[in-house]
């Protein structure tokens, strides 16, 4: 019983300083619908279907601005403004300008990112861009122009990317291992990826 009053004290205690956490930012963040700890210490915060986010003291680095916002890497955060994407600091400065259809985790100053088309429809309805992957650097700048029409991630040493509707490998700097000339490709697993042409498989 004494140990159940101690656990229920507990969790009083850190919800009354999450909510005066908060609630010392302003009367908008108090009301946040949805929020959760960065891994590098900052908390996202959303208001009324707007982000921004709060240093672990509790006072607001950036106010509910984006429609979105990532969690942070390497000190870096994706943003979402109407369709398009870009990247803040954890200053809360646009690094770089939302222009992007879409960006990756920036890893070792690197991260993927899709160039903004205008989305289109088809005929069954579905919207889809034509925009290609390339890679970029901090600051926004092409260090990969976009050739591709996917890159899976760039997390291994081998890394499924399609172009022209044919699969290969690339590297994490986006060089080619394996020409993008296979109907079909899997992941490397133990040296070896099946692959498939003409409705036939190998390895």
């Amino acid at each position: 019983m004494e140990q159940q009053m101690r656990q229920g004290n507990a969790v009083s205690i850190i919800s009354l300083t999450i909510f005066t956490m908060v609630s010392s930012i302003s009367p908008a963040a108090a009301q946040a619908a949805d929020s959760y700890t960065s891994q590098e210490g900052k908390f996202t915060v959303c208001y009324e279907a707007r982000y921004g986010f709060i240093g672990r003291n509790g006072k607001t680095i950036l106010k509910p601005t984006y429609w979105k916002i990532s969690d942070f890497h390497e000190g870096l955060a994706t943003f979402q403004q109407g369709d398009k994407f870009g990247v803040i600091n954890k200053l809360g400065k646009v690094q770089v300008k939302a222009c992007f259809e879409e960006i990756g985790p920036f890893a070792k100053g690197k991260a993927l990112a899709r160039t903004y088309l205008p989305r289109k429809q088809d005929p069954d309805g579905d919207w889809e861009c034509a925009g290609l992957w390339g890679l970029i650097d901090t600051r926004g700048n092409w260090l990969v122009k976009p050739t591709y029409d996917y890159v899976k991630a760039l997390d291994k040493e081998y890394n499924l990317a399609t172009k022209g509707g044919k699969r290969g490998f690339v590297d994490k700097s986006l060089k080619v291992l394996v020409a993008p000339k296979f109907d079909e490709l899997y992941d490397m697993s133990e040296g070896m990826a099946a692959f498939g042409e003409q409705g036939k498989l190998g390895l």
